[in-house]
């Protein structure tokens, strides 16, 4: 059986909307409150955050889902609180405390520097309180059972780490708070565990929030912030339901979409309609880099080619990958989107 096209009255919308994930819900919660908003079935997210984290979710909306994997990819800025003195069975305020100590604030010094420290490549195994899948199932599902899940490392890398704080909120135990900008697939919870085994102490996340994805930031002035509340009854999996309003006066979702082209953060290269470089590319074929002016990009780097229609709205959208060639660098088409109808560029 084909998929099944979306005919609803959202079809004709296509972008990326940023949400403030407000604590609670799950990123599915998130994505079919967006659903209903926009009448639309065809959105995704690209990266999960858990119902205790909150912060930016990016949704991809129309053909723009198309551009899920590459904006997954992108490196993510979080804002994390880590609990020393304390180790959960999930590694997060959510699970039971498995070991405690008290914590001195004179540890202070010691802990700043070993946050500075986390800057680096990491292999480190994911917790086991996550959505890794084992054997066709989530690792949480199956500790949620009792069953001992052990994970395999993962490469985890961490680029920065800044705004570093301190602070005893709870008597015997030491909050640090650091801003980490970290690659795909990182676990800021099994980082907070590594940090408090570099002090030789117990350590949990104890609160998360996403700042950015990219160049995209939660404090974007397009960034909608839904409101949450848990509705009576609960989910067969024993989870509450969550209801998302957004504050009144607040723009639409739709009206909040960011055209694709801009949202990417990707050298952008306008085109005429008819021009033989994007007909070529459109077509599967290679083109040389030259020909737009990309000949002095490194290979690897990807490079948008934009098609406007008249009105000026998106018409065709190609992501291209600059490739070596012994005639010069060319552009290798890695996407290709047509949306019909997009919000127009701010």
């Amino acid at each position: 059986m084909g998929r099944r096209r979306d005919t609803g009255p959202g079809a004709s919308l296509h972008g990326i909307l940023l949400v403030d994930k407000p604590l609670g819900p799950t990123s599915h919660d998130v994505v079919g409150w967006a659903r209903r908003e926009l009448r639309c079935r065809r959105v995704g997210h690209c990266g999960t955050l858990d119902p205790a984290a909150s912060g930016l979710l990016v949704l991809a909306v129309g053909v723009a889902t198309r551009t899920v994997p590459l904006l997954s990819a992108a490196d993510k800025t979080y804002r994390a609180d880590v609990l020393l003195g304390r180790r959960t069975t999930t590694a997060d305020r959510e699970g039971e405390i498995i070991d405690e100590v008290r914590v001195d604030p004179s540890v202070a010094p010691q802990a700043i520097v070993a946050a500075r420290g986390l800057v680096g490549a990491h292999s480190l195994p994911p917790p086991a309180y996550s959505a890794v899948k084992v054997d066709g199932v989530r690792a949480y599902a199956r500790a949620r059972r009792g069953e001992a899940v052990e994970l395999e490392p993962r490469p985890m890398r961490v680029f920065s780490v800044a705004n570093l704080e301190t602070a005893v909120d709870e008597p015997g135990t030491l909050r640090v708070s650091l801003d980490l900008r970290v690659s795909k697939g990182t676990y800021i919870r099994s980082l907070a565990e590594l940090l408090g085994e570099r002090l030789g102490l117990p350590a949990t996340l104890g609160g998360l929030r996403r700042l950015a994805c990219a160049d995209l930031a939660a404090d974007d002035p397009r960034t909608l912030h839904p409101q949450a509340r848990a509705e009576e009854g609960r989910r067969p999996d024993d989870k509450p339901w969550w209801r998302l309003d957004l504050p009144e006066g607040s723009p639409t979702a739709a009206a909040s979409l960011i055209p694709i082209d801009e949202a990417l953060g990707l050298p952008v290269f306008e085109r005429p309609r008819e021009d033989e470089v994007l007909r070529r590319l459109t077509q599967g074929q290679a083109a040389p880099a030259a020909a737009i002016g990309a000949g002095d990009h490194r290979p690897g780097e990807l490079v948008s080619l934009v098609a406007r229609a008249p009105g000026g709205a998106l018409e065709t959208l190609v992501l291209a990958e600059i490739r070596a060639h012994e005639d010069g660098p060319v552009l290798r088409p890695e996407r290709v989107l047509r949306p019909d109808k997009v919000p127009p560029s701010a």
